[in-house]
């Protein structure tokens, strides 16, 4: 039983300087700036439950901005989303704004 339990220390603690290793590797090599994400959500037609669909949509993209696109929104869900994009830190744009957005940015680059 001694030698069953030294074996299992020793594969333990080997385990445990590997896992050690593995996070001072991620730490060390972790990009230093944050990374800019977007998640584009295309939508059209009547939307309903938005409050529900801009929560589920914070939730599962956590982390990136959030650009929702109106191609062919109508006019109540429009400005219900506009709203609540204004709230909640989300972009609500027209095709139009989003081409014109990508040029502008196009340009710094």
């Amino acid at each position: 039983m001694n030698v069953f339990s030294w074996c299992l220390c020793g594969f333990l603690m080997i385990l445990g300087l590997a896992q050690l290793w593995e996070a001072l590797l991620l730490w060390w090599y972790r990009p230093r700036l944050p990374l800019l994400r977007y998640e584009v959500v295309p939508l059209s037609g009547q939307v309903e439950n938005g409050e529900q669909l801009l929560h589920f949509l914070r939730l599962t993209t956590a982390g990136s901005q959030l650009l929702l696109l109106d191609f062919g929104l109508d006019s109540q869900s429009r400005n219900l989303l506009r709203q609540l994009c204004s709230e909640q830190g989300a972009c609500f744009l027209t095709p139009e704004e989003a081409e014109e957005l990508l040029f502008e940015a196009n340009d710094l680059v």
